[in-house]
Order: structure tokens, then C-alpha cells, then sequence
């Protein structure tokens, strides 16, 4: 076990040093020249020279091995640097937004699990049942419409017909925890419901798989009431490509909190991102993406590490 948990372990290393290899070249490529011409419009000035200073001010005057050594070294201290637009530190606005979008990530991922694996479990034992045709159709559904789609059209028809808005101010879940709640229910819910449709399509074939297996029969053979033959013997060898799948689309929750947090206001780590993004803000944009990104690695080593646990001849292999 522990051999197995060492090598995963090691293999963050060169997959944390190519994510931040990844993040800095896209960024400084996609925004470096937009980000001096936004910062010369603000000061109404389009000199050369002082584009130059600027460029020189902000290190992108270096080579580019250079200034990915200085941020990466300054990066693994806890130092993203500070915002071009506003000269606050990456950090420090992260500390304050990361609990918001940390809430949301978590709620939806939540919905997801409790949605999607029990109505996995369903449309499996019914196969081919009335349940099943409607649980699958409805999970077909949520996968073929866009989430930031189905939020709008909920936020847009709540205002029109319910008298529902998203609050405009966010709440902070240490201050008032029932307020935040409140408004990270709906968008949680949502970004849950489009996560936990392949979840639960994912869940159903495994488990139909496993239901076929010789040692079910033998389960049932022995006089094994049906719930003890699901949960004791086929839930836990159906859930490991059940959790590979989840472990991706964690990240898709992270990914569709950039769009969710704009349309309900949510005052997380995804808005501070898409403002960053319309300010061309580049320090700002791969600081914030690395912790994105580091967060998803650390997830799915989570993941590997849940193998283990669920089947322990990974663990000894």
C-alpha cells in the first residue's frame, strides 16, 4: 500500500511542473502585447518608450525560461505575484474569493453524488423498465443542454414568472452560513445536475456489468436479499470507473464555475478569473488557473489513492 501510494505521490511532481510549464506559455502568448496596449489606454498614454518601460517593469522584456523560473520559484513559496491592473496581491484576493467558489464546487459535487449514484443503482435493477427509460432520457437531456444555458434560462424565467433573483451581494459561509446556503443552492443544483448525468450513465453500465457477474448469482443462489446483494457485493466493485469518471468531472465542476459565479454573483475564484480575463490581466489569469489546475491534480490523486480502498488487489499490485 504504501509503494502504491509513493509512486502516485511522485507522479505530481512532473505533472505539477508541466501544468505550470502549460500555463505560463499560454498566458504570456494569448495576453502579453493586449495587457500593455489595456494598461496605455487607462493612462491615455501610447509612447514607445514608455511601452517599453512598462514591458521592462513587468519582466517581459526577459527571456521566457527566465521569467518562468522566477514565477515558478516564487509560485511553489505561496507568491503568485501581484495583479497588473490593481497591484493587489494574487494571493490575497485568492484567500478571500477561494471558500466561495470551495462552497460551490463543494454542493455541487455533493447534488451530483447523491443524484446521480442512487438513479444509477435504479435504472440498472429496473433495466429496460419504465424507470429506466425515463431516468435515462432525462439524464441524455441534462447532457445535451449547456449548463450556463439551463442557469440563464432558470434565472431568466425565475425573474419573469417566480419573483426569483440571485442575490446580488455574496455571503460568506463563516459569516452566515444559512444566507450562503441560500444563494449557492440553485447554482449548485445546476452545475450538480449537468455533473451527475454522466456520473449516473456511468454508474447504470457498471452496474449492470457487475449484476451479470457469476459471484452475483452465487449472491442471490445463497438466499441474499436483493438491497444486501447491491450494496454489500456489486455497489463497491461497480464504483471504481464510476470514481474515475467523477474525478474528470471535478474538474468540469471547477471549469463551469468561471460561467456560474458570473450569471448568480457569486464573489468566487471563477469571477475574479473572467474579470481577469476582460482586463487582460495575465499574472492574475495564470495564478488563478494554477490553483485551478493544482486543485483538479490533487483531486484526482484523491482518486487514485480511493482505488485502493475500493479494490485491494490495486494496492498490491
Amino acid at each position: 500500500m504504501s509503494a502504491y501510494v509513493t509512486r502516485r505521490v511522485l507522479l505530481l511532481i512532473p505533472t505539477l511542473i508541466g501544468v505550470m510549464l502549460l500555463v505560463f506559455l499560454l498566458t504570456r502568448v494569448a495576453v502579453r502585447g493586449d495587457t500593455v496596449d489595456v494598461l496605455l489606454s487607462s493612462s491615455h498614454s501610447s509612447d514607445t518608450a514608455t511601452a517599453q518601460q512598462l514591458r521592462h517593469s513587468l519582466g517581459l522584456d526577459e527571456p521566457w525560461y527566465q521569467q518562468f523560473w522566477s514565477w515558478s520559484w516564487d509560485a511553489l513559496h505561496g507568491d503568485l505575484g501581484k495583479s497588473i491592473i490593481s497591484a493587489q496581491p494574487i494571493s490575497a484576493q485568492l484567500k478571500d474569493r477561494f471558500p466561495q467558489t470551495l462552497e460551490l464546487a463543494f454542493l455541487a459535487t455533493l447534488f451530483a453524488l447523491v443524484l446521480s449514484i442512487p438513479v444509477g443503482i435504479l435504472a440498472a435493477v429496473f433495466q429496460d423498465g419504465w424507470p429506466d427509460y425515463i431516468l435515462r432520457s432525462v439524464s441524455i437531456l441534462l447532457l445535451a443542454i449547456p449548463g450556463f444555458w439551463l442557469a440563464t434560462l432558470v434565472v431568466t424565467i425565475g425573474s419573469l414568472h417566480f419573483g426569483y433573483t440571485p442575490p446580488l451581494e455574496s455571503t460568506a459561509v463563516t459569516s452566515d452560513p444559512l444566507g450562503s446556503l441560500k444563494q449557492m443552492f440553485m447554482p449548485a443544483l445546476l452545475l450538480g445536475l449537468s455533473t451527475g448525468a454522466a456520473v449516473m450513465r456511468m454508474m447504470r453500465t457498471t452496474m449492470l456489468e457487475v449484476l451479470r457477474q457469476d459471484y452475483m448469482r452465487t449472491a442471490r443462489a445463497k438466499g441474499l436479499g436483493p438491497r444486501l446483494v447491491i450494496v454489500r457485493h456489486a455497489l463497491r466493485n461497480a464504483l471504481i470507473p464510476v470514481v474515475t469518471v467523477f474525478g474528470i468531472q471535478v474538474g468540469a465542476v471547477l471549469g463551469g464555475s468561471v460561467i456560474f459565479e458570473q450569471i448568480f454573483a457569486i464573489n468566487g475564484v471563477g469571477r475574479y478569473l473572467f474579470e481577469s480575463m476582460g482586463n487582460r490581466d495575465f499574472t492574475a489569469i495564470q495564478g488563478v488557473t494554477l490553483i485551478l489546475a493544482s486543485t483538479v491534480i490533487a483531486i484526482n490523486l484523491i482518486v487514485d489513492l480511493s482505488y485502493a480502498y475500493l479494490d485491494p488487489r490495486i494496492r498490491y499490485e
